[in-house]
């Protein structure tokens, strides 16, 4: 249930930057879309109503990567490879979720 109202969220949002999604594997799912000017707001409007239950919430930790450079890398799996690798870096950070990709 957890992961279908994730994946339902992921969705919409996709529809509202005008991108596509998909769910790579297990809980890992990816958005393409248009650069956005706000990422942290856009993540916010996200996270505000996928959850009914504040006791599921408060169990979910949600972590998204974004790759800004996309004309940098001509390999969309490549990019997506570097969203990931900046979701990862705020594992140790409970109070960051989100993390732009910044190397070259």
């Amino acid at each position: 249930q957890v992961l279908r109202s994730i994946g339902n969220g992921i969705r919409k949002l996709a529809r509202k930057t005008g991108g596509i999604c998909c769910r790579q594997d297990g809980d890992t799912f990816l958005v393409y879309c248009l650069h956005q000017e706000d990422y942290g707001q856009l993540l916010r409007e996200f996270e505000s109503g996928l959850f009914n239950e504040k006791e599921t919430a408060e169990r979910i930790s949600l972590r998204f990567g974004i790759y800004i450079n996309a004309k940098r890398e001509p390999n969309v799996e490549e990019r997506f490879v570097r969203a990931k690798i900046a979701a990862e870096r705020t594992k140790d950070d409970p109070q960051k979720n989100v993390n732009l990709y910044d190397l070259v």
